[in-house]
């Protein structure tokens, strides 16, 4: 089959757009070696690959810089990887008008530099944004410590244009803010895996880029202590832009591994938990809120309250991004609750009952995005982690909320639905998916229900 498949490619794109065997391991998805690999250079050869593709019913499985190729389930097969990493071009930009349109293929390292030079930035969040992609960080709706003040991804995305499963290429939106004709269709590929379609451009507002980067970290007596006082805190008007708990083990992984981040007031042995707080603007007024907040932490109960400014509080909120995808710091099981904001505090307390083994939970909770990463290091066979994961969902459900897995060992997967319980609305997923892509083709059982 890898012969077929690239001989018949052979006529659509260049020779050299076709990866040897021997590259084929490096793009394996869960362990599953693909059949064939292309680099498509520009929207026309995506377009006449998944023709080709459509016409002689073989599987693709899009692929950005393959950060976050460990979330989903785990597939039967791979045929063809697409990788969209030469897509990677500023298509236009528009500083006046706070727009600007790229290919999916760009890193967004690579988008923020260029918006950077005329002092703006587009609110979006992955881990190792030197090699994610816009694609892929709109394909997952990958979102980390800002989504609080600025929104997921969809909220910042104004146009995108896709190539479809039969190689018909379509837009939604356009590249101006004022788009309101037409479905919205922005917000069904978001999040979709790439299930839908394939990402080629995406349009976005922009934002000023703001002077000054500030964080502040406290430590409390428990971690619940930690999410309660972050709780209090962006409900009081010296919310900072976002606020961040993380356990004991977690905050010393922070310290000990980013030189940028120098914390040392009251990070004693008994820290059960530490507070982080994000802050931006112009500084006068990042000031005046960094004293309020220390203030309303104090009387929460922290500790102590430590400062970071610039790189520092950039390094820290990278590190939150990057938690669990590095792979120097990569877990045996990592997973993401979500769940009503009111509701984290206690469901962060749950989740550190959960135990794998001898080794304790660790977790990161966002009470302002109403999230619980929790991740577990260190040796366990397969039963205890399925349990791990078993407790795990049963906190969720119990505070109104679900789990998704989003790292374990493949094995893991194969009686297991990393995205859990199938929600009400299935069958209108099933049935979008049916419309937009009949033959199943696109990253075929990835996705939640194994669309």
């Amino acid at each position: 089959m890898t012969t077929s498949i690239a001989d018949g490619l052979s006529g659509i794109v260049p020779r050299s757009a076709l990866l040897s065997s021997a590259a084929h391991s490096e793009y394996a998805i869960d362990g599953v070696t693909p059949m064939a690999v292309v680099v498509p250079d520009d929207r026309q050869q995506v377009a006449e690959v998944m023709r080709w593709a459509s016409e002689n019913g073989v599987t693709v499985f899009p692929r950005g810089g393959g950060t976050k190729l460990a979330l989903g389930n785990l597939p039967d097969s791979v045929g063809l990887v697409l990788d969209m990493s030469h897509l990677n071009r500023v298509i236009d930009y528009q500083p006046g008008d706070l727009t600007v349109t790229v290919e999916a293929g760009i890193t967004l390292d690579a988008l923020q530099q260029e918006l950077a030079a005329a002092r703006q930035f587009v609110p979006l969040e992955s881990p190792i944004p030197g090699r994610a992609t816009v694609g892929g960080v709109l394909s997952t709706a990958s979102v980390g410590a800002m989504a609080h003040a600025y929104g997921p991804p969809r909220d910042w995305l104004i146009g995108i244009g896709v190539v479809g499963a039969d190689g018909t290429e379509t837009k939604s939106g356009g590249r101006v803010v004022k788009n309101v004709t037409g479905y919205d269709l922005n917000k069904l590929y978001t999040g979709s895996l790439g299930t839908l379609g394939v990402i080629v451009e995406a349009s976005f507002k922009v934002s000023p880029l703001q002077p000054q980067e500030y964080m502040l970290a406290a430590p409390f007596p428990s971690m619940q202590d930690a999410v309660s006082a972050g709780r209090t805190l962006l409900n009081s008007p010296a919310g900072p832009m976002s606020y961040l708990a993380a356990t004991q083990g977690l905050a010393r992984h922070l310290l000990s591994t980013q030189r940028e981040v120098s914390l040392s007031q009251g990070l004693g042995e008994h820290m059960g938990g530490l507070g982080l707080c994000f802050f931006s603007g112009r500084a006068g007024a990042v000031r005046r809120r960094v004293e309020e907040t220390s203030s309303v932490l104090l009387e929460a109960g922290a500790t102590g309250v430590s400062h970071a400014t610039g790189d520092g509080a950039l390094a820290a909120r990278r590190w939150a991004a990057d938690l669990g995808w590095s792979d120097d710091f990569a877990p045996v099981l990592a997973l993401k609750l979500s769940a009503p904001r009111r509701f984290v505090p206690p469901l962060a307390g749950a989740c550190l009952g959960v135990g794998l083994e001898d080794t304790p939970a660790e977790a990161l909770a966002d009470p302002g995005f109403g999230t619980v990463r929790v991740f577990f290091w260190g040796e366990s066979d397969n039963d205890g982690i399925v349990k791990a994961i078993e407790d795990a969902r049963r906190a969720a459900r119990q505070h109104g909320g679900t789990a998704v897995v989003e790292v374990c060992d493949p094995s893991i997967k194969v009686g297991l639905d990393v995205w859990g319980e199938e929600p009400g609305s299935m069958e209108i997923m099933r049935r979008i998916k049916k419309q937009f892509d009949p033959q199943g083709l696109l990253n075929r059982g990835r996705f939640l229900g194994r669309l």
